[in-house]
């Protein structure tokens, strides 16, 4: 179970803020997720869950049981653009897949939603390169210039089978951190 201080911090992020989490168990990544984008929701809005390590109707039916209709939330399964695809269309819109690319996505995503957007990320870094995940990371910097928020999750457990430098390029890379019951902003 997640503290009542984490989830009161998770609710109080604001727009332009990019959090990462470290998590040991995925209740309570999800917790934690699901918090942040039902108060984006009461927000009014956009909610977006992106992952690679769980199923659409997976993560459809864990939004159910904690209260979220699914229906209003876009949910993404990245693990199809993994391997030799570089490019493609995601939500209608053409995707590069480098961080620049990713970038501009999302600017031109927000453009046509003309509303602020929360954005909970879950991937597992099975298959992805620390390297890229940290490129984009960085490319998108410790603050938002768009209109939107976003929590990118990871396993405390993956992180720490890459190397010291992913933890250490992911705190550096985000304005905000939550680890199991403790929630700090990186900017002061």
């Amino acid at each position: 179970m997640v503290p009542r201080k984490v989830l009161d911090y998770v609710n109080k992020l604001s727009t332009g803020d990019h959090v990462v989490l470290f998590y040991e168990e995925p209740e309570y990544e999800r917790e934690v997720l699901f918090t942040f984008l039902r108060e984006g929701l009461r927000r009014g809005e956009e909610a977006v869950y992106i992952t690679d390590i769980a199923s659409v109707s997976t993560i459809s039916n864990a939004m159910k049981c904690f209260g979220i209709d699914p229906s209003c939330v876009t949910i993404i399964d990245l693990a199809i653009r993994e391997g030799a695809q570089r490019s493609g269309t995601l939500l209608g819109f053409e995707l590069e897949w480098s961080p620049k690319g990713i970038i501009e996505f999302w600017k031109r995503w927000l453009q046509s939603k003309k509303k602020k957007a929360r954005v909970a990320v879950n991937l597992g870094l099975n298959t992805r390169e620390p390297a890229f995940q940290l490129a984009l990371e960085k490319a998108f910097g410790r603050m938002f210039h768009m209109p939107m928020t976003m929590v990118c999750a990871y396993s405390s457990k993956k992180v720490a089978e890459k190397n010291g430098q992913l933890f250490t390029g992911l705190l550096k890379t985000h304005g905000h951190a939550i680890f199991p019951g403790i929630a700090l902003n990186l900017l002061v």
